[in-house]
């Protein structure tokens, strides 16, 4: 069973070295490799796909592009505000007298669908200094759902709001966009083309993963190890830890797949490090014997390898978000394509 990259040097991928081997490749792969990203819903596969996109395509988002998503970033706002107002409700949290008006204001703008204003920008920002607010939003993820970006969406609710915003990069990969249908992009990599598929991962989005499976060259599979705590939007009986083992188990047994390499993406580490000691991994996971983050990192990557019965597979710990680490990543699965597909042909 292959390994990420070398554990004794991590940054070994020598650029020369790879671009000659890509070079070989491209020659009896007809210069293009198709990469199927799977994953469950919210577990980073299309913010990954977005950072592919920012790192390997030169100017990364069109001047259009990135204005097409401001009424999304002001969706996301207004709508992860009226989450948390109800979340407060809910959890019999009060607000500051100050802040009721204000909440039934960001109620009233959200039921009409009214357009975003510096008014209700400004209602959000207050909101967000509330106690109340704040003690609910502690409470996410094991009592409501709520997108994990949504903190720095209020903490930059002022800025996202002036009249020449134009979103940036960082802006781009936090906003929540739920995947449906399929996304396709290429990336150059000297004289091979790598042809990248997004498909949802909700449960409904799933039936289109059949029509992406020909002439797939290996499969990225993305899981969110900090939602070991936290239930499916669709169904809030299944915990998404065990959704995600359960639809590895599915995808790297598959008879399609028999012959990809699967590389397997264990996505969001720094919220896993983050609510780790707040939120006991024992509680959700009862056979898990051990303390520490690093304990409950193998725990996890365990649960998964033990799952399938593919020799040629590959794991990362990823932050789709942390830039550096997702170009390391790139660099590592571009070595093991070349490990793959080169021992298929006899290079």
């Amino acid at each position: 069973m292959g390994l990420s990259c070398s554990r004794n040097d991590p940054d070994s991928v020598k650029s020369k070295e790879i671009d000659q081997k890509l070079k070989a490749l491209s020659k009896v792969n007809h210069n293009r490799v198709k990469l199927l990203l799977l994953g469950p819903g919210e577990s980073g596969k299309s913010t990954i796909f977005k950072q592919m996109k920012i790192l390997q395509i030169r100017g990364g988002f069109s001047q259009e592009e990135l204005m097409n998503y401001k009424p999304i970033i002001y969706g996301n706002c207004v709508s992860q505000m009226k989450i948390l107002v109800n979340a407060a409700t809910d959890l019999e949290i009060p607000l500051e007298a100050s802040s009721k008006d204000l909440a039934e204001q960001l109620l009233a703008h959200h039921k009409s669908g009214a357009a975003w204003s510096v008014e209700i920008s400004k209602v959000i920002g207050e909101l967000w200094k509330d106690k109340g607010i704040r003690a609910t939003y502690a409470e996410r993820g094991r009592k409501y759902h709520l997108n994990d970006t949504a903190e720095y969406f209020f903490e930059n609710v002022e800025r996202v709001s002036k009249e020449d915003y134009i979103p940036n990069q960082n802006d781009i990969l936090r906003v929540r966009v739920r995947s449906t249908g399929i996304e396709e992009a290429e990336f150059h990599f000297e004289q091979l083309t790598i042809n990248m598929v997004d498909v949802g991962g909700q449960r409904s989005e799933r039936r289109k993963w059949l029509h992406c499976f020909d002439n797939v060259t290996a499969i990225l599979f993305c899981a969110a190890i900090s939602e070991y705590d936290q239930f499916l939007r669709e169904d809030n009986t299944t915990n998404r830890m065990i959704e995600a083992i359960l639809l590895f188990d599915e995808v790297s047994n598959a008879e399609f797949f028999n012959k990809n390499s699967i590389i397997l993406f264990l996505n969001k580490i720094d919220l896993f490090e983050e609510k780790f000691d707040r939120s006991p991994l024992k509680e959700h996971f009862p056979d898990f014997q051990g303390t520490t983050v690093d304990d409950g990192k193998q725990f996890l990557k365990d649960r998964f390898i033990e799952r399938t019965h593919n020799q040629d597979l590959y794991f990362h710990f990823t932050c789709a978000l942390n830039s550096k680490n997702i170009q390391h990543v790139i660099n590592c699965v571009r070595e093991q394509l070349l490990k793959g597909d080169l021992n298929q042909i006899g290079i």
